[in-house]
């Protein structure tokens, strides 16, 4: 009888174990992708190529010549490489706290937020 009760208590043990090793395994991986990682995938960015239409799509109908929000114009390439060393965008952009969100229409998808984030730590290539 002890016997049974040994094995009985050694296999509840042995499930209650299994039960949680199931769980922390099955549970959401919240690691994040290094953003090198990202960059690479995303191969050579450019300004012309691929930032331009992100900008125009999310930015310059408030940040361009003539009206231009808090004198950030992003209409072309010297006046938002300009921009982005005088101010923290990806703060912006990314509606970081402490930050003002923008666009304020709402936070962009994520990829192309990435898109400017690569092309900033590549060296803005034109």
């Amino acid at each position: 009888m002890k016997r049974f009760r040994l094995a009985f208590i050694s296999a509840n043990i042995i499930g209650v174990l299994a039960y949680v090793f199931l769980v922390q395994s099955c549970s959401k991986d919240t690691t994040k992708i290094p953003q090198q990682t990202i960059c690479d995938s995303l191969g050579i960015l450019t300004y012309s190529t691929d930032i331009k239409a992100i900008l125009d799509q999310n930015c310059t109908s408030c940040h361009r010549p003539i009206l231009h929000e808090n004198n950030v114009d992003l209409s072309t390439y010297p006046d938002t490489k300009t921009a982005i060393e005088k101010y923290d965008i990806v703060c912006n952009i990314k509606f970081e706290s402490g930050c003002v969100g923008m666009p304020n229409t709402g936070k962009m998808p994520d990829t192309p937020i990435q898109k400017i984030e690569c092309w900033i730590k590549s060296g803005y290539p034109n």
